[in-house]
């Protein structure tokens, strides 16, 4: 039993790369192949900068002779990173799958089903791990040519903090899951601790250079702190220097927590998983009710879906979020910004005629990473024939999609670009343009995210986490939002330098317009065929 369910969660982690839902079959060799390679890239895009971080700390640590330190501060990037990186899927993973009440009914040890759920997030908390304790053992190894026993050691200290994140992760899923049976609005808790982790995670981020900095000038402190606060840290430090003992302890220490969270979350899986939360009790109130269109109607079932799932509002609606928050800074700093905008043109030698098409680069990077169409459809599932069976037109759901990733996305991006407008000081219709072509850019995004989404869905999935974070109509969403992003932006500076921003951004404005409009025609018409044989 434990085997086949084993079985049936790996084959779902990877079901996105090997198999075509749409065509039921498995992909072709070369599909597959162009899945690995796209991954492999940025795996090794991403650790190439944890690489040059590690090649930026070593001397200073190895000259104090305190290697140990160099693998325990990379740990506890290791640590923070990979909690935050799987702690958003982890209770989806454990306690909101699709199948949960069909694998209660069944002869199951609730604590077994746990076991295999946990080794999932644990695949998926070793490649967080992997992205950086990889290069940081290549960067060391290389340098200082330590015996093969060290590097062995290392390899099993890989293993041991994959053991700790997980352990980390899903105490975090399991304190999510509490919360929301606690409460009535689950989506709400869920959002609300996920963004205390996002809003960790970025000022953390754009402080790193100044950590790194305040840690290679006081080695010594740090040393102390370590030995001090993070003993365990320490041992996972002598450990991968090439000392077995401490290596050792590291890794029962991981164990150890490993077996004790399995056994905290065994004793509450049933609960949380087959818990509603509280619920307000309704009172009916008689009355006439306003008769609305089918294109309003869809929309709030759109919206519904939206704003009723953590995982979906998060993943395709924090880019919404972020362009909100950047407004609102550039209206507070705005006098700073152009201080800076006015010390980098200086340096570049270049105009201020450029200053309006690099924010419309920055709005078309930040919403292209919202993609809310590009998961819509397969985010239907097994229900999907409900769509289908109703008395309209099949474009009709697709277009309240598309119409749904404008009000998320468009309205945003309108916000910031105008904000943006004031703050540089761009002029009125070169502010207006600048809205215009953000606006197009968001909407061409959200036509490209359902053609695509219509082309590759992933309707039978068991965890709204697979077509929400791993659908390759996502993964080809954002690449296609982030190059046809530079592409124009670059399209917009070349035409800048010779007839001013405001023609640049126009004729930025109207490419984005038609390419949208001609993706749009094609899902009205193709694509609503394509939606209607879906199954």
């Amino acid at each position: 039993m434990l085997k086949a369910l084993l079985k049936k969660e790996l084959a779902q982690l990877g079901r996105v790369y090997f198999y075509d839902s749409r065509r039921k079959k498995q992909r072709s060799p070369a599909a597959i192949a162009g899945f690995v390679l796209i991954m492999l890239f940025a795996f090794l895009s991403i650790g190439m900068l944890f690489y040059m971080m590690a090649d930026s700390t070593l001397p200073a640590i190895h000259e104090a002779g305190l290697d140990w330190l160099y693998f325990a501060f990379f740990g506890l990037i290791v640590l923070g990173l990979g909690v935050i990186g799987s702690a958003f899927m982890t209770n989806s993973i454990l306690y909101k799958a699709k199948d949960n009440e069909l694998l209660l009914s069944m002869p199951i040890p609730p604590a077994r089903l746990l076991f295999v759920r946990m080794l999932t997030v644990l695949i998926i908390s070793f490649f967080f791990c992997a992205l950086v304790w990889t290069p940081v053992m290549i960067r060391y190894d290389a340098a200082l040519h330590p015996p093969f026993t060290a590097v062995l050691l290392q390899l099993l200290l890989l293993l041991a903090l994959t053991l700790l994140v997980t352990v980390f992760s899903c105490l975090l899923g399991w304190l999510v899951g509490l919360l929301s049976s606690r409460i009535s609005n689950k989506t709400a808790a869920t959002v609300i601790l996920s963004l205390v982790f996002i809003v960790g995670y970025y000022v953390l981020y754009f402080n790193m250079r100044g950590m790194i900095d305040r840690f290679l000038a006081n080695l010594g402190g740090a040393s102390e702190s370590f030995s001090r606060w993070g003993w365990p840290l320490k041992q996972l430090g002598l450990g991968a220097s090439g000392r077995l003992l401490p290596a050792l302890i590291f890794t029962l220490i991981a164990v150890v927590l490993f077996i004790s969270a399995y056994a905290v979350l065994s004793a509450t899986l049933v609960n949380i998983m087959t818990s509603t939360g509280k619920v307000k009790r309704s009172v009916y109130r008689g009355g006439r009710e306003k008769q609305g269109d089918i294109a309003s109607a869809l929309l709030m079932k759109e919206f519904k879906r939206f704003t009723g799932s953590a995982i979906y509002l998060l993943n395709a609606g924090l880019g919404a979020l972020i362009m909100v928050s950047l407004a609102v800074f550039a209206l507070i700093k705005a006098g700073t910004i152009n201080e800076v905008i006015d010390g980098v043109l200086s340096r570049a030698g270049v105009g201020p005629g450029i200053v309006p098409l690099i924010a419309f680069g920055l709005i078309g990077l930040i919403s292209s990473t919202d993609c809310t169409s590009a998961s819509s459809v397969s985010l239907e599932g097994n229900t999907l024939w409900q769509l289908q069976s109703m008395p309209v037109d099949p474009a009709e759901p697709l277009m309240a999609k598309l119409r749904l990733h404008l009000l998320v996305n468009a309205v945003p991006a309108a916000i910031l670009a105008l904000v943006l407008g004031v703050v540089i000081n761009a002029g009125w219709l070169t502010t207006v343009l600048l809205v215009a072509a953000s606006c197009c850019f968001v909407w061409l995004c959200g036509a490209f995210g359902l053609m695509m989404n219509l082309k590759k869905p992933l309707l039978d999935w068991t965890n709204e986490t697979v077509p929400v974070k791993q659908g390759m109509a996502v993964l080809f969403t954002m690449l296609f939002g982030f190059i046809g992003g530079v592409v124009l932006t670059g399209l917009g500076i070349l035409l800048a330098s010779f007839a001013g921003p405001a023609a640049a951004l126009a004729v930025v404005a109207l490419i984005a317009a038609g390419a949208a409009l001609a993706v749009t025609r094609w899902i009205k018409r193709s694509g609503a065929g394509i939606f209607a044989e879906l199954s």
